[in-house]
């Protein structure tokens, strides 16, 4: 992989794997939102806090060509990031600083009151991070989420809306059973189609993954999913998914893909998490930029104490009969790709090999 793509996976890779280990049912974000709004404080930290920023997710270079990249107008999907700091005004924060976030990753650190007005501050940034994702992230911040002590507040939101190149036929859209675990069910939508997709087998953790490309190619969903349920919970741990994920990584290349006819059936989901990342990134080696004893964002402000209060992520989607609202080979019969359990999901932007958002679907 090419230096954006590993330093985007393995931050990808690390954060799943917490978020999964801490969450037993659906887990769904996005590493390529959060990225950038991480480099956003990076850019003002010092010392031992810088360090262990970029230990864990900072390559700073690769994450400007990352935003370049994905970015293009051309695109036929429309992505909306809603990344932004917001800070305690009785703070002065340095102007260098606003100056390079503003070039680097055009977004801004927002002056607000944290301190006299924290439920109207909440309110205020809970509309901002609306109208940025057009209306689909509502409520970002729960109330008491901020209060008087806050300082710097750190909020990640992602829109993403693309049709599929293939899309599914309505009317063979069919109420069928998905299987949550060996023992229980519950009804879905189950789409279908009848179509040639990127395919391949993973026979090393025993699973499947099939490439399922948006209209212009510029972006994919990889649905990884396991041959079936061989265990008392969901099937996914037979999958190992930290091993199998860096599998999928591995297998979605051209290289390893074949072009197959397939019959694909695929439940309608919308799905709808937000967390508090500071936990997260905490375990994965960030403790210092949440700390106000030895918290250093010199760069932000010369202010004492200053530190991150919160990292608040939400990501959405909606994944329909016409898209998501986030060598040939052929077969006299074709293979059955059938998601009726639980599955992994990633949607990668093709170009840069990023990992836009990635998905464990449980219960759909």
């Amino acid at each position: 992989m090419e230096s954006l793509s590993e330093a985007n996976s393995q931050f990808f890779l690390d954060l799943f794997k917490n978020l999964s280990e801490a969450n037993r049912g659906d887990v769904f974000f996005s590493p390529f939102s959060i990225s950038p709004a991480l480099a956003m404080v990076y850019l003002g930290a010092r010392g031992d806090t810088a360090a262990q920023m970029e230990q864990v997710s900072m390559h700073e270079g690769c994450i400007h060509n990352q935003l370049s990249s994905i970015n293009n107008k051309d695109s036929t999907s429309t992505i909306h990031l809603a990344n932004h700091l917001f800070g305690e005004k009785t703070l002065l924060f340095g102007k260098d600083y606003l100056d390079e976030t503003r070039k680097l990753y055009h977004a801004e650190l927002e002056s607000v009151d944290f301190i006299t007005s924290s439920e109207s501050a909440r309110q205020n940034i809970n509309s901002w991070v609306e109208k940025q994702t057009e209306g689909k992230i509502v409520n970002l911040l729960s109330e008491g989420a901020i209060d008087p002590v806050t300082r710097l507040l750190l909020v990640s939101a992602i829109y993403f809306k693309g049709d599929w190149q293939k899309k599914f036929r309505m009317d063979k859209t069919k109420e069928e059973q998905f299987r949550l675990n060996k023992k229980d069910t519950k009804n879905v939508m189950m789409m279908y189609k009848s179509a040639q997709f990127n395919y391949a087998l993973l026979p090393d953790v025993n699973a499947q993954i099939i490439e399922l490309p948006y209209a212009g190619e510029d972006f994919s969903m990889f649905v990884l999913l396991p041959k079936d349920i061989e265990n008392e919970s969901t099937g996914l741990e037979k999958v190992r998914i930290h091993y199998a994920l860096i599998h999928a990584l591995f297998w979605t290349s051209k290289e390893n893909l074949h072009y197959t006819k397939m019959n694909l059936y695929l439940p309608r989901f919308k799905m709808e998490e937000t967390y508090n990342l500071k936990i997260y990134l905490s375990i994965m080696g960030m403790t210092d930029v949440f700390n106000t004893s030895i918290c250093d964002l010199s760069g932000i402000s010369s202010a004492e104490g200053l530190y991150v209060s919160e990292v608040i992520h939400k990501a959405f989607v909606d994944a329909n009969e016409e898209g998501t609202v986030a060598a040939v080979a052929t077969a006299d019969h074709p293979f059955v790709f059938k998601a009726d359990h639980p599955f992994i999901f990633f949607i990668r932007h093709n170009k840069s090999n990023s990992i836009l958002y990635s998905a464990r679907v449980c219960s759909p």
